[in-house]
């Protein structure tokens, strides 16, 4: 996954961290929001020449090496629920940053400072099935419904704005090379002060943002000249239908030559795109509305993926039982690449009901 669009990377690379005098939101500025979300989360696994399939995983092990590859089921969760966020800038700081030329000089940058508290309560239904082949029953299926109890959750965060809007989480503000902001740190929030005719892509550039136009809010009691900002999906990026395999994915080596007996090898080897560790946004539609670089209003269809496992599968029988191995290093000719992850869609709706503008 490229962490900038080719089009606007250059762009984005000079802009997100640019100067300013001061950060971009005031010291003491309180937004409290409110979002309806639901969302259904499902798993799939994806295997080189054999396409995508909603799974959990397979058995792994059988009399046979056919029982061992089969599905160990698949699992859905559909979640209903609220969630209420409440921004306050807490500080601004001067952070260094190295220019992006051959001098390795640096100059700083104005940094507004964000405590984010999350408050999300909702309902939970999980339908799962499970494999058990050559048992009675074959297979299983339960379904579950639960009331999940209210979760808070804060976090901090940096933000900069020259041309576009960027958070950067606490740690990578002050890293202990000492060079400061590192644009491929950045999550791109939105472009700042748009005009007519703007667009511009998301950094792995599968969404297209167009700036709509400039309409009046009001919050809590506060009029508001918001940005509308659409957003589109770019084409041919169905996580579902197309798999994450060529997207998140490189492979590569990994070589030792030495005159040692048994020291050299030269692997093939997985390598997961920086891009696609963790919880990652794959595709997001709908329109947002921002105020000064604050998201206000929402209704959007986000598509996230979480990768679950990767690397090299083969089975291998061994006196009657078939066992599933797996490695990041390709073993043999006869190992297929996999990759397994879940994919939630979600659809928000959010909007804000109060601003407190700084003292």
């Amino acid at each position: 996954m490229n962490r900038f669009h080719p089009v606007a990377g250059v762009a984005v690379l000079a802009s997100l961290v640019g100067c300013s005098s001061g950060g971009p939101y005031e010291v003491g500025l309180i937004v409290k929001s409110t979002a309806e979300v639901e969302s259904i989360t499902k798993t799939y696994r994806e295997v080189t020449g054999k396409g995508v399939q909603e799974s959990s995983g397979v058995i792994g092990s059988g009399e046979a090496c056919s029982e061992a590859m089969s599905s160990a089921g698949n699992r859905m969760t559909q979640w209903v629920g609220e969630e209420q966020t409440n921004i306050q800038v807490v500080g601004e700081t001067l952070v260094p940053r190295l220019i992006p030329d051959d001098t390795h000089e640096q100059e700083e940058v104005w940094i507004s400072l964000v405590m984010e508290t999350t408050r999300t309560a909702g309902t939970a239904f999980t339908s799962e099935k499970r494999n058990f082949p050559g048992e009675d029953p074959a297979e299983t299926t339960t379904a579950v419904l639960e009331d999940r109890p209210v979760a808070t959750a804060v976090r901090y965060y940096g933000v900069t704005a020259e041309d576009y809007v960027a958070s950067f989480q606490l740690a990578t503000l002050w890293p202990s090379s000492g060079d400061g902001l590192n644009p491929a740190d950045a999550t791109l929030l939105t472009k700042n002060d748009p005009a007519k005719g703007d667009v511009w892509f998301s950094q792995n550039g599968n969404i297209v943002y167009m700036f709509s136009g400039s309409e009046d809010l009001s919050v809590g009691g506060q009029k508001l000249k918001v940005a509308k900002v659409n957003m589109y999906v770019a084409s041919g990026v169905e996580v579902v239908d197309e798999g994450i395999m060529d997207t998140c994915i490189n492979v590569g080596r990994d070589q030792l030559a030495s005159d040692d007996d048994g020291v050299s090898y030269d692997d093939e080897v997985t390598l997961l795109d920086v891009g696609c560790e963790n919880n990652f946004r794959y595709t997001q539609s709908g329109s947002q509305w921002w105020s000064d670089g604050i998201l206000v209003k929402e209704e959007t269809e986000n598509v996230d993926v979480a990768i679950v496992d990767y690397g090299w599968e083969w089975y291998e029988d061994n006196g009657g039982v078939c066992r599933r191995q797996t490695s990041p290093n390709r073993p043999n000719s006869q190992a297929e690449m996999f990759l397994e992850y879940e994919v939630t869609t979600s659809t928000v709706n959010r909007l804000a009901s109060e601003w407190v503008s700084a003292p």
